[in-house]
């Protein structure tokens, strides 16, 4: 069972803020570097992340319209 003041690491780990949830349980609980990766770890930050995919898309389809426009408005 996890522990209530866990939930705050717990969060940022699964939102991919590990190195914050160090720092927090760091700066929370006035301990070295290590012991605070090593209990972060321990509550699942050195899992593997899945990488997000997409959003490049969006950005080439918006580079072609912009450029389509500004040929159209030199034409």
């Amino acid at each position: 069972m996890e522990n209530v003041d866990d939930k705050k690491y717990i969060d940022l780990i699964n939102s991919g803020q590990i190195l914050r949830a160090v720092k927090e349980y760091r700066e929370d609980n006035k301990c070295s570097l290590q012991e605070a990766k090593d209990y972060i770890d321990k509550l699942g930050g050195n899992c593997p992340r899945q990488e997000k995919k997409g959003g490049c898309l969006g950005v080439i389809a918006l580079l072609l319209l912009l450029s389509s426009t500004a040929i159209c408005f030199c034409l």
